[in-house]
C-alpha cells in the first residue's frame, strides 16, 4: 500500500518557501495538526478485525518520525498535534479548542462538509490542508479550494485507473454490484463513467440488500459470505465483477464465493488488503506497524 504519508512529508521538503511555524538558529521547526472526527461507522464484519480508533494519528506520527530521520539533514524537525472532534461538534468549535493559525499545515481527516468547513474557515486561509480521507469528485471541480491538498484520489480518479488496467487485461465485460448506501452509488457511478470512456461494458448492474443482523457475532460474516453465490448467479458473461461498497457492508467477501469464478475489484477484491504489515526499528527493533489506508502503528 502507498504509504500517504510520506508522500505529505516529501511535500513539505518541497514547500521551503512558505510561511514555517517556527524557526531557530539550528533550523526549522514543522508543526502540523492532525484534525479528525468521530463519524459513525459499522464495526468490522469479522472478529478477526480490530475495531481501531487511532487510525491516520498514528501514521502522521509515524511519518513525522521518518520526516525527522531525514530532516537532520536539512536542519529541519517535524511535530504533529492531534485534535479530535466529537461525532456533532461543528468544525467552527475549532477554534475554541486549538490555535488553528498557528499552523501551516493541517491534516484533515475529515468528510466532504467538514472538510469544506474547515478551508473556509478565515483561521485556514494560510494553511496549506492535505486532505486524506474525503474522495468526492466534486471537491476538485465545483467546490475545489485553493488551500485544500489532497492526498487520495478521487472517485472518478480511482475509476479511471482501475478501468485502463482492466481494459488492458481485455477484461472488458464488468458484472457490477452494488451496495445500498449512498456513497457506494457514487463509486458505481465513477465506474459507469469509466466503462464508458475507455470502451468497457456493464453487462449488468446489481444491488446487494442483505445486511446481517449482527455484524459482530460469529454467525454475521458467515450469513454475508453465504449470500455471494446467490447474488451473483445467473448472470450474463462477464469478465470481473465490480464492487462498489465502500460501506463495507459485502465487499470483503465477495472474492473467491461468487457463483462464477472471476476476478474481484473496486473498492474491495484486487488491492493489497488492510493489516499489511512491515518491519520497522523506529521504535524498537522488529516492531510490526499495521498499515490500512489510514495508517496506524501498533
Amino acid at each position: 500500500m502507498k504509504r500517504i504519508y510520506n508522500a505529505l512529508f516529501i511535500s513539505l521538503f518541497l514547500f521551503t518557501g512558505l510561511p514555517v511555524a517556527q524557526a531557530s538558529k539550528a533550523g526549522s521547526e514543522y508543526k502540523i495538526l492532525f484534525i479528525g472526527k468521530h463519524y459513525a461507522t459499522p464495526p468490522p464484519l469479522s472478529l478477526l478485525e480490530k475495531e481501531l480508533e487511532d487510525e491516520g494519528v498514528r501514521g502522521a506520527e509515524l511519518s513525522a518520525k521518518d520526516g525527522n530521520l531525514a530532516g537532520r539533514l536539512f536542519k529541519k524537525t517535524y511535530h504533529v498535534d492531534s485534535h479530535i472532534l466529537g461525532e456533532n461538534a461543528p468544525v467552527s468549535r475549532l477554534t475554541e479548542d486549538v490555535r488553528v493559525g498557528d499552523y501551516r499545515f493541517i491534516i484533515a481527516d475529515l468528510y466532504k462538509e467538514d472538510l469544506l468547513a474547515l478551508a473556509r474557515h478565515p483561521a485556514t486561509s494560510e494553511a496549506v490542508i492535505f486532505n486524506i480521507r474525503e474522495t468526492d469528485d466534486s471537491l476538485r471541480t465545483q467546490t475545489c479550494q485553493l488551500n485544500l491538498f489532497h492526498l487520495v484520489p478521487s472517485r472518478a480518479m480511482y475509476g479511471d485507473a482501475l478501468g485502463q488496467y482492466l481494459v488492458w487485461k481485455r477484461w472488458n465485460r464488468w458484472l457490477l454490484i452494488t451496495g445500498k448506501k449512498e456513497e457506494d452509488r457514487k463509486f458505481a457511478t465513477a465506474m459507469k463513467r469509466t466503462a464508458e470512456r475507455y470502451g468497457a461494458k456493464i453487462v449488468e448492474e446489481r444491488e446487494y440488500q442483505f445486511e446481517a443482523g449482527n455484524r459482530r457475532m460469529e454467525t454475521g460474516h458467515q450469513q454475508i459470505q453465504t449470500q455471494m453465490p446467490t447474488v451473483t448467479q445467473h448472470a450474463p458473461d462477464h469478465d470481473v465483477v465490480v464492487v462498489a461498497d465502500e460501506s463495507e457492508a459485502f465487499g470483503l467477501y465477495m472474492a473467491y464465493r461468487t457463483k462464477t469464478p472471476r476476478p474481484v475489484v473496486g473498492t474491495q477484491g484486487m488491492y493489497l488488503p488492510p493489516g499489511t504489515a512491515r518491519l520497522s526499528n523506529m521504535d524498537q527493533p522488529g516492531s510490526k506497524k499495521f498499515m490500512t489506508f489510514l495508517p496506524t502503528a501498533k
